[in-house]
């Protein structure tokens, strides 16, 4: 199993799409890249093979590579992005996990689908807020 990762080259708080997010806090950017680089180094340290995917300018969160795609196997299924601050990142997931040798899966247009947190969200026009008892816990085959 690899680690997906990506630099904080572009990192940012420039949109508020969550709770969390505020504009008005100030990134500590040098923090933010020795915190990656210790990460980076500890996976190197444990022998954990760490796959790398260059940050776009305009994605500041790229470096969230968990809302990626679901991913077992070589295979991802490809998140959606509900919100279109995020959006712009969808063709830069499936090209770059296409260049790691991922099998890609779609989901249909119209459907907003995000890996997080441990628990699978998605919404259509219809329902943007609910996530489906059957999403909530997801078990392996």
């Amino acid at each position: 199993m690899a680690i997906l990762m990506c630099r904080p080259d572009y990192f940012g708080v420039e949109y508020e799409i969550n709770p969390w997010m505020h504009v008005q806090n100030a990134v500590d950017y040098d923090k933010a890249q020795e915190q990656w680089d210790a990460l980076f180094d500890a996976y190197k340290e444990l022998h954990l093979d760490v796959e790398l995917v260059t940050q776009v300018r305009g994605n500041p969160d790229m470096v969230f590579t968990a809302n990626a795609a679901v991913v077992r196997d070589k295979r991802a299924v490809l998140s959606r992005f509900r919100h279109p601050e995020r959006q712009s990142e969808e063709p830069l997931w499936q090209a770059a996990l296409a260049d790691l040798g991922y099998t890609l899966t779609e989901l249909p247009a119209g459907v907003s689908f995000t890996w997080r947190w441990c628990r699978c969200s998605w919404s259509t026009p219809a329902s943007t807020t609910s996530t489906p008892a059957s999403a909530r816990s997801v078990r392996r085959p």
